[in-house]
């Protein structure tokens, strides 16, 4: 018998020690639940990319022949393209670029690409593009066009009329229906 009061105290004991540790986890969850939400509401402005109707900002860069690119050079329909290097995705949805702007009726002259990562490493991506596209390449992502654009997701595809932004995707495979030449 003693025995039996020895294990059902035990196990009560056991039981009430859990709960607290519940108690504990489930107020954790809360309170990093609180933090997370803050942290969306906080951020909750612009999203990942400017906005139809929206006007490209201010910004200057040299393709990789040299030639000089800016807001104002951004006449008639463009498309724009931005890959990094260090994105996994950028890699998948590279090839699907190559041939949607390989399959376009205006050559290069209507599309940009760039290429964000250390030069090195962008040189196989800049090799896929710069037969169906000028192409810029970005060290600094605080600075120039990645700014300008608001590119805070890789890859991002713009369509761009006259400096104002006409569409937007985050997806290769949209480009065919969103960007129809």
């Amino acid at each position: 018998m003693t025995y039996l009061v020895v294990a059902v105290i035990g196990l009560t004991l056991l039981c009430v020690l859990n709960l607290v540790f519940t108690y504990g986890v489930v107020r954790r969850l809360r309170e990093h639940g609180d933090v997370l939400a803050a942290g969306v509401n906080r951020g909750a402005g612009p999203g990942p990319l400017l906005a139809v109707g929206e006007f490209v900002g201010e910004f200057s860069a040299f393709t990789t022949e040299g030639e000089p690119i800016d807001r104002d050079s951004l006449v008639g329909r463009t498309t724009i393209a931005f890959f990094s290097t260090d994105c996994d995705s950028c890699h998948e949805q590279l090839p699907v670029f190559v041939d949607w702007a390989a399959g376009r009726s205006d050559g290069s002259t209507g599309l940009l690409a760039v290429v964000e990562g250390a030069r090195a490493n962008a040189a196989d991506m800049v090799a896929a593009l710069r037969p169906v596209a000028r192409v810029v390449t970005v060290t600094d992502p605080a600075a120039g066009i990645t700014t300008a654009f608001r590119v805070r997701a890789f890859p991002s595809f713009f369509h761009v009329e006259d400096g104002v932004v006409r569409g937007s995707t985050l997806d290769a495979a949209d480009l065919a229906h969103t960007f129809a030449a």
